[in-house]
């Protein structure tokens, strides 16, 4: 299993809010609050994140993360 096939993109509007909670996430596009700072492309995320800017996001099940990062 490929950690490609089960992310789910998602575009977010600035201002708009994602509760990831549960799920792993990667930031594509955009910057992204996290309690704690700001995230740019590259930078991984779980639980309540917002939009700064027009973002693109990518994100699964934290299981599923896990199983595949644990087989690697």
């Amino acid at each position: 299993m490929r950690l490609a096939s089960q992310m789910e993109r998602r575009e977010l509007g600035a201002g708009e809010a994602l509760d990831s909670e549960g799920r792993f996430g990667v930031v594509l596009t955009g910057m992204i609050r996290v309690e704690g700072g700001l995230l740019r492309p590259g930078a991984t995320f779980s639980g309540r994140v917002s939009a700064l800017t027009p973002a693109t996001v990518a994100t699964c099940d934290r299981k599923a993360y896990e199983e595949i990062r644990d087989r690697a």
